[in-house]
């Protein structure tokens, strides 16, 4: 992401309400990433299209430096958007009676998703802005993109000698808190629960931290995605684990022949996932075969009654390891093919770690690692190409339940399938809603 901001030629006398530090900040901004402009706007008086619209840098500086936490790792909901998250994440709430462009910021943790959404044509607003397109880049280069912006704009207040302005201080502060591993670490967990900065309860947090000294920091992340005010805790999934979890043999797993597979952050987490699959299916000579649940319950060393099993967990589905080279395996669906499918993800998750972990989970977040696992564990049951040959351009209902049986997945997987590979278009759901299936 870029971010350019202009001085305009004057100032201007402004309104006594308006703060010192915005008036001072007054420029000519454009947003874009790459080759996509998303201040792009139609001044709705003169009919000029320009690339850049006339606001207070101060605020938006503010609102980036305030959120930068929750903008860079908090994913974004699997269910309902919150108000709180959409305050975080979209720019339109930026605030100080200016009218902002309708961007989104949504961050799996690795990646960033910058989109955009042409304003609606009103005859009291002076501009209309026309961008409607998004653009995924490397968190990394968000990051350096907001710290160039935040930049500029202390040295136009310091070069101004503007009085009162809250920015300086806020960017040392975030500055410190990124610097020091502790806090920053707390900060991360406290975005991925959806709090703003010292909003959550401190002891929330501090029993996420502390977990993560046995389970590890990544897999306590996970947890925390998306939890809010009830996390699960250590003790709770071990004890779940006790009384409810199938045994299994670590040892007897499938693994990797040879080197392994490294995970390529450069990459959208879907396409490792989907290459990481082709690579199991190659190692194990599968072609396009359908995997039996014997052969998936062998791979991952659990009985192959599992599947069939009505017992599950409402939470989510995970393995923790008890002691060396033994674990335990919940799944939360109640249905053989969603089961299978968790027991995809789980296997996944393992094998694409670089070393052994005790706590693999597999949830409805929109994290990285959680869509490479879905990604992964699609493509291994339910293989594209394959699948594309099988229903030959029949998208009915009825070819569609029948792929699903051939490969032992649910409808749904294979619809996400058809649509993510570009097999199928959204016009042609039957009726489905296209978000609910890209979802």
């Amino acid at each position: 992401m870029t971010t350019r901001w202009c001085k305009v030629s004057s100032l201007g006398s402004g309104s006594a309400q308006e703060r010192q530090p915005d008036r001072a900040t007054l420029a000519e901004l454009e947003l874009a990433v790459g080759e996509l402009l998303f201040t792009r706007a139609e001044d709705s008086l003169s009919g000029e299209v320009r690339h850049h619209a006339i606001l207070a840098a101060n605020p938006l500086a503010e609102w980036l430096v305030w959120n930068w936490w929750r903008l860079c790792f908090e994913p974004q909901p699997a269910g309902k958007q919150t108000l709180g998250w959409l305050e975080a994440h979209r720019m339109a709430n930026v605030g100080g009676g200016w009218l902002w462009p309708n961007v989104e910021f949504v961050s799996d943790g690795v990646r960033m998703r910058v989109g955009a959404k042409a304003s609606a044509a009103s005859a009291h607003q002076p501009l209309r802005y026309l961008s409607a397109d998004h653009a995924v880049i490397p968190l990394a280069q968000f990051e350096q993109g907001v710290d160039a912006f935040v930049e500029r704009v202390i040295e136009r207040l310091s070069k101004l000698a503007v009085a009162g302005a809250d920015l300086p201080h806020m960017y040392e502060e975030l500055l410190a808190e990124r610097a020091d591993s502790e806090t920053a670490t707390y900060r991360r967990l406290e975005a991925l629960l959806g709090f703003d900065p010292d909003e959550c309860p401190d002891e929330r947090v501090m029993t996420l931290y502390q977990d993560a000294q046995g389970l590890g920091l990544e897999a306590i992340a996970e947890l925390a995605a998306g939890a809010g005010s009830s996390p699960l805790s250590a003790s709770q999934l071990k004890a779940w684990a006790r009384s409810q979890g199938c045994e299994s043999d670590q040892q007897n797993r499938l693994g990797w022949v040879g080197q392994g597979y490294r995970v390529d952050h450069q990459l959208p987490a879907w396409r490792n996932g989907v290459k990481a699959a082709h690579a199991v299916r190659a190692q194990e000579r599968l072609a396009d075969a359908a995997i039996g649940n014997r052969q998936l319950a062998e791979w991952f060393a659990v009985p192959a009654g599992l599947f069939e099993e009505q017992r599950h967990n409402k939470a989510l589905a995970y393995e923790l390891a008890f002691e060396s080279d033994k674990s335990r395996v919940l799944l939360r669906s109640r249905w053989q093919a969603g089961r299978r499918f968790e027991v995809a993800r789980l296997l996944g998750d393992v094998l694409l770690q670089t070393e052994p972990k005790p706590l693999h989970l597999a949830t409805a977040q929109n994290t990285y690692r959680q869509k490479l696992q879905r990604a992964f564990a699609a493509e291994l049951l339910c293989p594209i190409e394959a699948l594309s040959e099988l229903l030959a351009g029949d998208f009915s209902d009825d070819a569609i339940q029948g792929a699903a049986d051939t490969f032992g997945v649910s409808p749904m997987t294979v619809t996400v399938q058809l649509l993510n590979n570009r097999v199928m278009q959204s016009d042609e759901l039957n009726g489905l809603d296209p978000d609910w299936a890209v979802a």
